[in-house]
């Protein structure tokens, strides 16, 4: 299943059977905590089906900030070598028209909840044969955009791959929908329906609820029956890097700050601008429908002060190879 090269770092068993778990159940979550490699083991895995099947066609939803993270993953796990297609705004049209020929295709969940409905139609026509949901729990409202998106893209895939560190959704719409990802004949849920049609949601998940009421650990026994879940500290707890937290205030500037007034100056409900003002602080690329945006890299200088961070440490002595994978995975977990 690894790339079959004398380069190829040590694989801990864990990793294996998360991967073999994947690729068995063909629809799965798997949800280890963080630092658990969860992205090399679905990649795994998505080798093993294009040995099933070489022009096998995959599509990787994942937070913008961790897309390019995906790639250097893919480029150093997958086997047999492909073409990796990553996803921006600014050129959204040529890599709709890149995916047909590329072997993976990452795209960001904020493309997904503004796909205009030619462009979905054009990823559907593509006919992906794997979809793999990194931090899955992203698409679990049942009346957003970006779920019904991936739920239209997802039904039609042969395999299905949700990985997610923080698995148990908050409500049973969100518990509902996470299991229509994964078995969508038995938990049907029809995205094609207008986001106004409530009845189209709520009557499908009547039944689940019912069964709920009746019989609340039902629920969860039929989610652990499609879910992995391992604790980091249990397989690789003495490898984990000291946690060490540092406040450091960095000023908003250029895009970033343009960003945060523009929001500022919204007329919004007082809840919802308080969290879209979190998410400016963090990165103007988590905000939706700010005019004229360009996503490209380092609109936060909160990335490059991380990038020094990660440099400083894989600069100190005796930082082992696991160490320095465990601070990179960090670094893209921390970014999301």
């Amino acid at each position: 299943m690894a790339r079959k090269s004398k380069d190829t770092p040590k694989l801990h068993p864990f990793e294996y059977i998360g991967a073999h778990k994947l690729f068995t159940e063909e629809r799965f979550l798997l949800a280890d905590e963080m630092g658990m490699f969860k992205t090399a083991q679905s990649i795994f895995a998505n080798s093993k089906f294009r040995e099933r099947k070489p022009s096998l066609r995959t599509l990787i939803v994942s937070p913008g900030s961790v897309r390019e993270h995906w790639g250097r993953e893919l480029e150093k796990w997958a086997y047999p070598k492909g073409e990796a297609n990553i996803v921006y705004t600014k050129d959204l049209d040529g890599a709709i028209a890149r995916a047909k020929r590329s072997t993976w295709t990452v795209i960001p969940y904020h493309i997904m909840s503004n796909l205009n409905p030619e462009a979905l139609d054009k990823l559907k026509k593509l006919g992906f044969h794997h979809v793999i949901l990194d931090e899955a729990h992203n698409a679990k409202n049942p009346d957003a955009l970006r779920t019904r998106a991936i739920k239209k893209l997802a039904d039609q895939a042969d395999y299905v791959s949700l990985l997610s560190g923080t698995p148990i959704p908050n409500t049973m719409s969100d518990l509902y929908v996470m299991m229509s990802l994964l078995n969508p004949k038995e938990y049907p849920f029809d995205p094609e329906k207008a986001v106004s049609d409530t009845e189209n949601f709520r009557v499908a998940r009547q039944s689940f609820i019912q069964l709920y009421v009746e019989h609340p650990q039902a629920v969860k026994e039929l989610l652990h029956r499609k879910m992995l879940r391992r604790k980091a500290q249990d397989y690789v707890g003495e490898h984990i890097p000291e946690l060490k937290m540092h406040r450091v205030p960095l000023p908003l500037q250029g895009f970033h700050l343009d960003t945060y007034v523009e929001l500022l100056e919204r007329d919004m409900h007082v809840g919802k601008k308080i969290m879209e003002l979190e998410k400016a602080c963090l990165d103007p690329s988590l905000v939706a429908e700010v005019p004229d945006q360009d996503f490209g890299r380092d609109v936060s200088q909160k990335y490059a002060f991380l990038d020094e961070i990660i440099e400083r440490e894989m600069r100190k002595r005796k930082m082992n190879l696991l160490n320095l994978q465990m601070s990179d995975f960090l670094m893209s977990s921390y970014q999301s």
